[in-house]
């Protein structure tokens, strides 16, 4: 079993990986917990209200593009080249305290490849930690919420 890579967001893979790397969600703590789940559903709402999409909500807020204004609703102008955004996961599952769950946002699906995702991934641990002792696993949602752009779950600790 990998670490450091994608790895698939099957439940009975995601139960091996827990009982080797208790680190990583299982079965059982792959979803939120009820709080989250209900601030998650406030913000949703309030998407909807001023956001023609969830897609411009995103651009606008992690990206931080410019909106305007289409029919009363913001819509975000997206830029021309491959960019991403590694961001704490504002609704994490229901992880051990000492588990990071981040979202690797990418503001396009062109030309993204597993070996540019652990860079990427990389990349930013090294920046947010200033060391390179930690370790991570990342996978594609099978359930994706927000499918206009393409995000992925990663989750990581800190190694001794």
């Amino acid at each position: 079993m990998n670490i450091n890579t994608r790895i698939s967001p099957d439940l009975d893979s995601l139960s091996k990986y827990n009982r080797k790397y208790s680190w990583i969600p299982g079965p059982n703590n792959i979803r939120p917990n009820d709080e989250t789940i209900k601030a998650k559903n406030e913000l949703l709402g309030n998407i909807q209200q001023f956001y023609l999409d969830i897609s411009d909500y995103i651009f606008s807020e992690v990206f931080k593009y410019p909106v305007i204004f289409i029919n009363g609703k913001l819509k975000a102008i997206n830029n021309d080249y491959l960019e991403y955004k590694f961001v704490k996961n504002k609704f994490p599952y229901n992880l051990p305290k000492n588990v990071n769950h981040y979202i690797l946002w990418y503001n396009r699906y062109n030309n993204i490849t597993d070996s540019l995702i652990n860079k990427d991934i990389n990349t930013s641990l090294k920046t947010i930690l200033n060391h390179n002792n930690y370790k991570y696993v990342w996978y594609e949602n099978p359930k994706m919420n927000i499918p206009g752009i393409y995000h992925l779950q990663v989750f990581w600790i800190e190694s001794i």
